[in-house]
């Protein structure tokens, strides 16, 4: 979801959701809803989504030291060490990509840390070509597509087809070594740029519009930020990461469309996500949505979205394969068709009946199609 700022209608529907929809009746309610979301933004801030980045650049970091370590010595413990952090970059990301707004949308920065969805021939081309290139690598990867940048171009160098004997080449190995340490490079500085981000001048505006300097005004409008970002979030999950590769809505399988396919982490990767998206709105081990439906006697909200969220969970815990086994196979496919139903029912009463009794407002996303 794109960053607003001060549009008439974010002023707009900022006075009418507070003094309708949440049922306002005078200053001083008004005054505790501000409190109530007061204590949201800053419990994510400070115990979820700032911690979250800076593992991500530790990650990262690893990442890139694991990458040189495996073109020194390349064999297939470096390779698999290499492999092995690229799995824990790529948990922590599942946390810091669920949020979809802020500093991860601006510069394309979710896109060039994650290129995905993507066209995985097209992937394979702009790789292999840098790959095989004379180019300077940084400049190419830092000017380039944002197809030779991040996770899923270091995830083809790594668990691609006969990865080991491409890296090993006399040909092309060095280079093809150079090009993977320089991606990973390129997503270190990506990883310290939101983490520096969100300690700093977007996290103090989003913590407390109040205070701070930047596009948002009022409490409201940050947690207008913080659950759409959300629920966009939820509907990559159910529709990107579910239903579209695993022919689920009319139309044939696309294995290929799999998030990290390469590696077959898709299924790690939704693990990941929910995880997150759980701890998000609990907030983490503080005052999260689920506190402030609980103090506006919405136990019965609570009790349906912690019911969808344990839902999910408990599909989740029936596949214990990778997708790719999913699509030929029935008994596998009718497991993975009761994910996506349970995430659908989630998605619906995120959007139809949370958002309105949060007091924000449900905004048009990239994801919601025509």
């Amino acid at each position: 979801m794109n960053f607003r700022s001060t549009s008439l209608f974010r002023l707009f529907s900022a006075g009418v959701l507070a003094a309708s929809a949440l049922s306002l009746s005078s200053g001083a309610a008004a005054e505790s809803l501000e409190k109530e979301y007061l204590q949201i933004l800053q419990q994510a801030r400070s115990d979820i989504i700032v911690p979250a980045h800076a593992q991500l650049s530790a990650k990262v970091q690893a990442l890139k030291a694991k990458t040189t370590a495996l073109c020194e010595e390349t064999n297939a413990q470096s390779l698999e060490h290499a492999q092995q952090a690229w799995r824990e970059a790529m948990q922590t990301w599942m946390s810091v990509s669920l949020i979809q707004f802020g500093p991860l949308q601006e510069q394309d920065r979710r896109l060039r840390m994650q290129s995905w969805p993507i066209r995985e021939k097209l992937l394979e081309r702009a790789v292999e070509a840098l790959a095989s290139g004379s180019d300077p690598l940084q400049a190419a990867i830092n000017n380039g597509s944002i197809a030779i940048q991040g996770l899923p171009a270091i995830e083809y160098l790594l668990f691609g087809k006969n990865a080991l004997d491409k890296l090993q080449s006399a040909d092309q190995g060095a280079r093809r070594c150079q090009a993977l340490t320089a991606i990973a490079s390129h997503s270190v500085d990506l990883a310290t740029e939101l983490e520096k981000e969100w300690k700093g001048g977007f996290g103090d505006n989003f913590e407390n519009p109040f205070e701070a300097d930047g596009n948002l005004s009022v409490p409201q409008e940050s947690v207008d930020e913080y659950l759409n970002g959300l629920m966009t979030g939820i509907q990559q999950i159910t529709a990107n990461k579910v239903a579209t590769p695993m022919g689920l809505e009319g139309r044939s399988a696309k294995l290929k469309a799999l998030e990290s396919f390469h590696s077959r982490n898709s299924i790690a990767n939704i693990r990941n996500n929910l995880s997150a998206l759980r701890r998000f709105y609990m907030g983490g081990d503080g005052y999260g949505l689920d506190d402030f439906l609980l103090s506006r006697e919405s136990a019965a909200m609570h009790k349906k979205i912690t019911g969808l969220l344990d839902g999910v969970d408990a599909q989740l815990a029936q596949i214990d394969f990778a997708l790719e086994d999913a699509v030929n196979d029935a008994e596998k496919n009718a497991k993975v068709k009761k994910l996506y139903e349970a995430l659908r029912q989630l998605q619906a009463a995120v959007e139809k009946e949370l958002f309105p009794v949060i007091g924000v407002t449900r905004d048009f996303n990239s994801e919601d199609g025509d």
